[in-house]
């Protein structure tokens, strides 16, 4: 089998124990410390291991903080498919579980997009009383840590243009966007995460009206 496969066959516990837990693994020191920050849990787990609770629980949170954002983009929101699609069988969740309750989480594929191996980070949430405490950029660095322990090329999000707080998100923790050459570029200093080459682009209609993507995917360089 290949690196897709491979890792896409592991149990949580042998992910968690290979990638999140090794010696001397910075990752795996801010998986310990996020574990116990005011009586929290991380867990990982694959869809068909989360109880109802917890997975109702995630899609509550994509619905409060994020489906207008879809209605407004070209995506467009359903509920359904939104669940079909939290329930894809290669699909990690990362869970923080406070008291009994899931109060962030990050979903995430090890994949293939074009043909090239990625991790590709396909929602990250924080319930909005639990912002602005580093859990997010936590959750995306065990992620990005998880990829590079496993050896793939490149981790991959989708960020929507309209997502106001998405973008303070990405500020907050030093991210700017910047217009090169007619594309969006986020930078943030030696780390760069860049519009990736199959984002959707702006296009130009017919009476030269100019009409930008409503979300645009970005790809970080995990491995050269």
């Amino acid at each position: 089998m290949g690196l897709v496969e491979d890792f896409n066959s592991l149990s949580d516990d042998d992910i968690i124990n290979s990638y999140m837990r090794l010696r001397n693994n910075p990752i795996g020191q801010r998986f310990e410390l996020l574990s116990d920050v005011e009586n929290g849990r991380l867990s990982l787990s694959l869809p068909k291991q989360l109880s109802e609770l917890d997975f109702n629980a995630c899609f509550s949170i994509i619905e409060s903080t994020s489906r207008d954002t879809y209605k407004a983009s070209s995506v467009g929101w359903s509920a359904s498919k939104k669940r079909k699609e939290m329930k894809l069988p290669d699909m990690r969740y990362l869970l923080l579980n406070v008291s009994g309750h899931v109060v962030a989480f990050l979903s995430f594929m090890v994949t293939f997009e074009d043909g090239i191996e990625v991790i590709y980070c396909y929602e990250l949430h924080v319930d909005s009383n639990w912002r602005d405490r580093g859990i997010g950029k936590v959750l995306m660095d065990v992620m990005e840590g998880v990829g590079i322990a496993a050896g793939v090329k490149k981790a991959m999000l989708t960020v929507f243009m309209d997502n106001e707080g998405g973008r303070r998100f990405y500020r907050r923790h030093g991210y700017s966007f910047t217009k090169s050459f007619g594309r969006m570029v986020l930078t943030s200093g030696s780390r760069r995460y860049r519009t990736d080459d199959f984002s959707p682009t702006e296009r130009v209609l017919r009476n030269g009206t100019v009409k930008q993507p409503s979300y645009i995917i970005l790809s970080k360089m995990l491995k050269s």
